[in-house]
């Protein structure tokens, strides 16, 4: 076995194959943690998952829950339920990504929203692989045409990204959505995301993203033409309803910027 599979292989197969009634605890321990962590070159990602599990098991049998050791191997400092339990949970995670990456590009968008909203844990994932799998989520909704669900997280990333890093990316799918096909709830709760970053966020000049609140505000407020909009204005309206403010607002600012060209 050393002649085929040279030293370092050929240990840890002979410690995954040791019967764990033959073992001390901590040697124990240190074998699957060994193996789990160090075996990745050796073994399948499911085979160290598997031992990890099996690490648990083993520190859960102890009387003494709060038992840990000392780890021997760099980047890890403990060895204890805590530690064994986020590595589980960290790979648990990887594994539903690179799954939501690859239905995602297999174009089975109905069974990447199920799993990313029935299965995946937000739950401590970083920033990055935050925005990119919600990212996800909306576009699988868009290509369902599932304008309520696609509303939905991008009022919830918008709040999330709060007009930093990744906004620019929600944005253009605001642009792709179908405001008609969308509840008044959810129109209501864009609308409150969009008007944040057109005043604060610095998109006052994206003249497509106030047609999409004009857009939204015409929906929840009803239809009204430049004349009736006007003579609410130049009579001095106390503009009662927030919507009918945002029509105003939106209607004048997509004037300024030429980019009126009806009266209706």
């Amino acid at each position: 076995m050393l002649a085929e599979l040279g030293s370092e292989k050929a240990i840890f197969i002979c410690y995954s194959s040791l019967s764990s009634s033959f073992l001390e605890q901590e040697l124990r321990v240190r074998i699957l943690w060994s193996i789990a962590i160090n075996g990745t070159s050796t073994f399948p990602f499911q085979v160290c998952k598997n031992h990890l599990w099996m690490l648990l098991a083993t520190l859960k049998s102890n009387y003494n829950s709060e038992i840990k050791y000392q780890s021997l191997i760099n980047g890890y400092e403990l060895i204890n339920l805590e530690t064994v339990q986020n590595l589980i949970a960290e790979m648990e995670r990887r594994e539903s990504l690179e799954a939501i990456q690859r239905l995602f590009d297999s174009r089975q968008f109905d069974r990447v929203v199920d799993i990313i909203i029935d299965n995946f844990s937000w739950k401590d994932v970083d920033r990055s692989a935050l925005l990119s799998t919600a990212m996800i989520l909306i576009d699988s909704y868009l290509q369902l045409n599932d304008m309520n669900g696609a509303s939905e997280w991008i009022s919830r990333l918008l709040d999330f990204t709060g007009g930093l890093a990744g906004t620019q990316e929600v944005i253009e799918r605001v642009k792709q959505l179908a405001i008609e096909n969308i509840s008044i709830e959810n129109i209501s709760n864009l609308v409150h995301c969009i008007v944040h970053l057109l005043v604060l966020g610095g998109y006052e000049s994206d003249t497509a993203l106030w047609l999409v609140l004009y857009r939204c505000a015409f929906h929840l407020e009803g239809e009204h033409t430049v004349e009736t909009l006007s003579e609410l204005y130049d009579g001095g309206c106390q503009m009662l309803t927030s919507a009918l403010n945002i029509l105003v607002t939106a209607h004048e600012a997509i004037a300024k910027h030429g980019k009126c060209f009806i009266d209706n």
